[in-house]
């Protein structure tokens, strides 16, 4: 079995917004892309230095996709590495593959310089939060966002 991290280039904006639009379905309920998502959020994401988009390839397929990177903290002179979305297509989760995936990943945003390092799963997405806990992560505080 061969695992493998290939960072996503340009020319493969096309593939990519059709795997990202599976991933966006499924955590986001009616999910619709808008102009601005398929103008900016791929050309932002690779325009950023501290950003790093990458497939997830298991045996020279392309199985998935992950955006991790690092920003400063807030207030203090510290690096935090950041996983911002992780992606198994359905066909290949349950198989161990996830795991081996985000072990990969935690390891490069580890030589990113980082002091710790973070995600958010939407709520009531039971699965990502227990696998994410199955893998070392633990729930230190909820997130709010004003809807008025």
């Amino acid at each position: 079995m061969k695992y493998c991290l290939k960072k996503i280039k340009y020319d493969e904006k096309e593939l990519f917004y059709n795997i990202a639009l599976k991933y966006f379905s499924e955590i986001i309920y009616n999910f619709t892309p808008t102009d601005e998502f398929y103008t900016h959020y791929f050309n932002s994401i690779l325009s950023k230095k501290n950003l790093y988009l990458y497939w997830l390839i298991y045996n020279d397929k392309i199985i998935g996709f992950s955006l991790i990177g690092k920003e400063k903290h807030r207030f203090l002179p510290k690096q935090i590495g950041k996983i911002y979305e992780f992606y198994i297509l359905p066909e290949y989760r349950n198989k161990g593959h996830a795991s081996y995936f985000a072990n990969m990943l935690i390891n490069k945003i580890k030589k990113l310089n980082v002091q710790k390092i973070e995600l958010e799963i939407i709520i009531n997405n039971t699965k990502a939060k227990h696998f994410w806990e199955k893998n070392g992560f633990e729930m230190i505080s909820y997130r709010y966002l004003y809807k008025k």
